[in-house]
């Protein structure tokens, strides 16, 4: 276990240490997402894990929303850097900057699915009530919208102008791209940790294979985009 050497009394002097405690418990929080999953710990469990009491965790975070809050915006916007770094490199063209942007959430969802599911379905806990009232911490209050899709709009709509791709609603074609993204690694993780699909097998002996599945998702997204004469 890491030592995170959060010191169980003092309080913060100034913002810059503020925000590097802060640090240190998304990071100690996302580790135990990816063993526990996010509904496997509470305030309690994170604060023995770094070593601070939990009055003074509360110092930090509110509330164990507020944490899933900021869990996730860090998440996301750590995320929506890494596409940005594939999406604006140099690539052959559109249609194999999409595919690397496939590849690249599928291993994302496949190596961390807890903190996948963080991003995508699982949703935050009930706020705190106070007098009757759901209370609104301070995180939550200034929560603004990561708008990682914009990135795939990007793509698509850069494809459109350079004469590559159909000229579709990019808008449209990219949530339904995402959409199917998320389908398919749903669809990985629930044949491949079925009790009854250890030897990865479907019905009737059809073995499932995720790579052929990508590849069929990809065939898919080409039919869909590529200009018929291309085709």
């Amino acid at each position: 276990m890491k030592e995170y050497n959060i010191e169980r009394k003092k309080r913060t002097r100034s913002k810059e240490e503020k925000a590097l405690q802060m640090e240190k418990i998304l990071t100690a929080s996302l580790e135990l997402i990816k063993t526990k999953g996010f509904h496997g710990f509470g305030m309690r469990a994170l604060a023995r894990h770094i070593n601070m009491s939990q009055g003074n965790l509360y110092h930090y975070i509110s509330s164990k929303r507020e944490l899933w809050i900021a869990v996730r915006i860090k998440t996301m916007r750590h995320f929506k850097e890494l596409l940005e770094e594939i999406a604006f490199s140099k690539s052959e063209n559109t249609l194999e900057t999409l595919r690397k942007i496939g590849n690249f959430v599928f291993t994302f969802a496949s190596e961390d699915y807890n903190r996948w599911k963080l991003m995508t379905v699982i949703k935050p806990p009930e706020p705190p009530m106070k007098d009757g009232k759901p209370v609104i911490g301070e995180i939550e209050k200034n929560y603004e919208s990561t708008r990682v899709l914009d990135v795939v709009f990007e793509i698509l709509r850069g494809g459109f102008k350079q004469g590559e791709l159909k000229n579709l609603d990019f808008k449209l074609i990219g949530i339904y791209l995402y959409s199917t993204i998320l389908g398919v690694t749903y669809s990985e993780y629930d044949l491949l940790t079925d009790d009854l699909m250890r030897e990865a097998t479907v019905h009737d002996g059809i073995k499932f294979d995720k790579k052929e599945l990508r590849e069929f998702f990809y065939s898919q997204m080409e039919q869909l985009l590529r200009k018929k004469d291309e085709i």
